[in-house]
Order: structure tokens, then sequence, then C-alpha cells
């Protein structure tokens, strides 16, 4: 199956491909959306730790990368979770099924929806409406005895006396932990520090967004995590959406050009609509609400076209990758609204205040 927009893409020989990152080190193309290059997990495979499961519909593509690098998923004994967002844990549950030794490594704040993921799911098919089943169903539960939860700071210890280290990483979500591993180099970043879009990286083209999805997106938060992460001094940063860099002050450079340009823009359309919707019923809150989600979504994506297209000689071509793919568009319209959704809170805040 594949997404509009990506009908000239090979699905089928790419989803599961597995990339070598050196230091024991593995990436798997999970095919997020049946789109290659959106969704990564990443494989420790001599110390059976698996990062991130991505979601159901990612399922075959994991087992298709573990196989090719000679393990099922009875050889993981640790998964972890950056946080619970069915793009990235979806799929937990059923790997566990298979799995049957392993814990799985989550955030305090999140392990409750890892056994109980209903409320989870409520509010993602509320979002996604009729294409909910297409790409995150089933999501199954996962037995309370099989959780894990770490603080800021903790560590596992692996082989050799080598760590990797855990660290509170809010902004994105309150339940999101990110992962240095000293050993390879790099941090593990979940939505922590942002999407990058690697797919435009063969034009020159070097494009990350903050990623500001609904409904718990913090700013403040957000930047406070940079810092902390910018502090461990990675040589590599890996992301699960998408791949691996080593251009690690070109990411924390592009995340503070575009997250005051998220806000700014979004102060400007809440201008706009701030006050009939202070001022209408319910049911027109909601309504004034997706208007204000509509055109924050066109600013946004107008500013990141034009943007890309300024990126030097192959920045035309990036653009019409960049536009044509419907997940894309779509990431662009849920950081519109939680920026959205955040502005109209901390409005309703001050109103009561």
């Amino acid at each position: 199956m594949e997404i509009e927009g990506s009908a000239s893409v090979d699905v089928q020989a790419r989803c599961g491909s597995v990339t070598p990152l050196g230091r024991g080190l593995h990436m798997i193309d999970l095919c997020d959306w049946f789109l290659p290059e959106r969704t990564a997990a990443y494989v420790f495979p001599e110390e059976g730790i698996l990062i991130e499961t991505g979601p159901a519909v990612s399922f075959p593509f994991l087992l298709k990368g573990l196989t090719t690098l000679g393990m099922s998923p009875r050889d993981i004994r640790t998964v972890i979770v950056t946080h619970i967002h069915l793009d990235h844990a979806g799929a937990v549950g059923l790997f566990l099924k298979e799995a049957r030794e392993a814990e799985v490594i989550v955030h305090p704040r999140g392990a409750r929806h890892l056994m109980d993921p209903s409320r989870l799911v409520a509010a993602v098919r509320e979002l996604y409406r009729g294409r909910f089943d297409e790409f995150y169903a089933p999501v199954l539960p996962v037995d309370p005895d099989r959780v894990r939860t770490v603080q800021d700071g903790d560590f596992l210890l692996l082989s050799e006396g080598r760590r990797l280290f855990f660290y509170d990483a809010p902004g994105h979500a309150p339940h999101h932990i990110a992962v240095y591993a000293p050993h390879a180099e790099g941090v593990f970043t979940g939505d922590a520090a942002g999407v990058w879009y690697s797919r435009l990286a063969w034009t020159g083209t070097f494009l990350v967004l903050p990623s500001t999805v609904p409904t718990q997106f913090d700013p403040e938060a957000m930047r406070r995590t940079w810092e902390k992460l910018r502090a461990l001094k990675p040589r590599r940063l890996f992301f699960s959406h998408f791949g691996e860099t080593e251009a690690v002050e070109d990411v924390f450079g592009q995340l503070g050009k575009w997250l005051p340009r998220y806000l700014e823009d979004g102060e400007f359309v809440l201008r706009r609509y701030l006050r009939p919707w202070r001022e209408g019923e319910e049911a027109d809150r909601a309504a004034i609400f997706a208007q204000a989600v509509e055109q924050l979504t066109e600013m946004l994506w107008e500013r990141i076209l034009r943007d890309i297209g300024a990126q030097g000689r192959g920045g035309e071509r990036a653009k019409e990758i960049f536009r044509r793919e419907t997940a894309y568009r779509h990431d662009v319209y849920l950081n519109a609204y939680g920026v959205m959704d955040y502005l109209f809170r901390q409005s309703s805040r001050e109103d009561s205040g």
C-alpha cells in the first residue's frame, strides 16, 4: 500500500531495510504511513535492545529488519520507547507477544497508557478519524509486570561496563525520555529534537522542524530539553523521524529558528480568532478553533516551502518532494494544531487568573 504522492517509491523493497550505523548499532526503516525514511527503530543486536517499535502497521517491517539482522523478537530483552505516541510505541503490545522475555522501558507518566491504551487510542482516533485503523490498529495493552519506568539520570548497564542513560525530555510531551549512548556517541531523540526530513538531504536541503503536536506541547519545556541534550555534547543524533546525523549544531540551529516562527505566526492567528472564540458557544468554539488551525497550517506550510526553496540549487526539487507528500502536510497540520491548542489554553488560563 502507498500513500498519495509516494507512487514512485519502491515501498516493499525499502520498508524494513537495515542500515548499519557503527558501534554495534543498526537502524530499521519502519515506513510509518507506508513511507520510507519516515520512522525508524534502532537495534543493538549484541545487547538485545530495541529502541522504538513504531505503529502496528509497521510491525511486519520491524520483523523483516530483525530477520535481516539474523534475529527474532525473542532475541530482544529490552524495548525502549521514547514516549507513548502511537507512531513510536503503538506496536509494543504486538511485539511483546512475540518477545516473551522482554521488558519495556518508558517514562513514568507514560506507563499507564501502555498498560491501558484506551484513552490514548480514543484521542488519536479523534485526530485521524476514518484512517486510524489503516495506520495504527491494533494497539494491544502491555502486562504491568513487563513495564519498567526510569527517572531522569537513570541508566541501563550493558556489557563491558557500557551504559545507556535516560533523561527526562519534555516539551513535545511530558512523558518523553531521550536516551544517551556514550559508546555510540549519540542521543536517541524521539521527537524531543524535532523531525529531520532526511529524504530531502540528497538535494542539499537540510530541514529540521520542531514537533509541536497536540495536546501537551510546551515551548519552554522544549527549549530546556534542547539545552539539556546539547550539554551532553553528542557527536550524533538518532532521530525516530528519521535517521542519523552528525550535524548536531545545525539541528539545534534549525529548531531555534523555527520554534519562534511557529509561535509568532500562531499569535498572529490568535489575535484574529480569540475574541469570537471567547464569546462563542461551545459548538461555535470548536469551529473557530478549527479555522484558526487551518489558517496557521497554511501560513507555516508556505513559510516552510519558501525556506526549502531558498536552500541552494536543490531547493526547487526539495520543494517538489515536500509538497507532494501527504504525510508532510499532515505533520504541518499537527504542529499548527498543537501551537494553537497551547495558545488558546494559555489565554484561558489568563482569563481565569
